[in-house]
């Protein structure tokens, strides 16, 4: 009986390894037939948004953003038209692009915007200007420097600078625009007393006076500098008329910097002789009268016609009685304001609180 169990041991126990050794055949057969998956590749992290002054690198290209500027007038305009404030900011930075794989690009003005906190997109107003780099094509290794400005709405913050190059990358190279430097806004006759600038003022007619400006070497960053309403322009002998600015314009001024301006002045002495051209004037450092400042900054005033603004001017400046004004037309043929002219003077004085019962033109 003992060896009966014996057998059937011996017989179960070669079942088993005869069962093992077939189930790593079928093993290695399934590993012939279905072989082990590679791994997948590890995929380019999606880029992070840059900082200004970092070194940003995705897509086969490289950007650095820096020196960002917020002004209220456009930097690139040497217009006097343009100088006059608007409702925009303008956004200048120096960007440097780089190609870093051996294949071509290309990079054009078109290709940066800025994108706020709501996603609105703003772009390069002349965006053929910039970037005429080897025609715009980068390949390995090559580098291209300019200054990119974006006009955004005065109040628009967070911004972000968007570059979209050619050939498409997956996603765009971004930068946080958080180091944006706030132009220093500055008075004109602030900046004659603090000699960063030097002024040539010459007379053109009762409407305009014309100042060339010389900008230090010492200023050692750009600034903004307003000509206000009220500036006054003294003149050069006794008997010509003092010039006054009636609107004020702002300038963008870089170091070393040259240009000259027209300016939207009236006479400030109603009984003396008006330039005829040439003349040459200097700038009044002390501030216009309250009065004078008050009427100048009205916005009535500002939309008004050249012929009203200088009786309202001559009503402060000479206070003559209504019928003792000089008469203004072409040539000979002046007339003093007629009885609705000075009831629309007296109207901007209520309007600007300047007291009327002091002005015998207007009582």
């Amino acid at each position: 009986m003992s060896e009966l169990r014996m057998v059937i041991r011996y017989f179960f126990l070669c079942g088993i390894l005869i069962s093992l050794s077939a189930c790593s055949s079928v093993s290695e057969m399934v590993g012939e037939l279905l072989p082990t998956p590679s791994p997948l590749p590890t995929l380019t992290p999606t880029p992070a948004v840059g900082q200004v002054g970092q070194r940003m690198e995705w897509g086969g290209w490289a950007i650095t953003v820096s020196n960002v500027l917020r002004s209220s007038v456009d930097p690139r305009e040497d217009v006097p038209e343009n100088y006059y404030a608007d409702d925009l900011d303008y956004i200048g930075m120096d960007v440097t692009v780089e190609r870093t794989i051996d294949e071509p690009g290309n990079v054009d003005g078109e290709k940066f915007t800025l994108v706020d906190g709501s996603g609105k997109v703003y772009k390069e107003i002349y965006p053929l200007v910039n970037w005429i780099y080897d025609r715009g094509v980068y390949s390995l290794n090559e580098k291209g420097s300019d200054r990119i400005i974006i006009p955004v709405p005065e109040t628009v913050e967070g911004l972000i600078l968007r570059f979209t190059p050619y050939p498409p990358i997956p996603v765009p190279l971004e930068i946080a625009l958080d180091q944006v430097k706030q132009v220093r806004k500055i008075d004109l006759r602030e900046a004659i007393e603090l000699g960063l600038l030097t002024t040539e003022v010459r007379g053109v007619s009762l409407e305009r006076i014309e100042v060339e400006f010389e900008v230090s070497a010492e200023l050692e960053d750009s600034i903004e500098m307003s000509i206000t309403p009220g500036t006054m322009f003294l003149a050069p002998s006794p008997d010509l008329q003092t010039m006054v600015v009636r609107q004020e314009i702002i300038m963008f001024l870089n170091p070393k910097q040259e240009l000259s301006v027209e300016l939207k002045v009236a006479c400030a002495n109603m009984t003396l002789k008006a330039p005829e051209g040439g003349e040459t004037y200097i700038v009044q450092i002390e501030p216009p009268a309250e009065e004078l400042r008050k009427l100048l900054g009205l916005p009535e005033f500002q939309d008004s016609s050249f012929r009203l603004q200088q009786f309202a001017i001559w009503t402060i400046t000479d206070n003559p009685s209504s019928g003792g004004y000089v008469g203004l037309g072409v040539g000979d043929q002046g007339s003093p304001p007629s009885r609705d002219e000075l009831a629309q003077i007296r109207q901007w004085f209520e309007q600007a609180g300047i007291e009327v019962a002091n002005y015998s033109g207007l009582r």
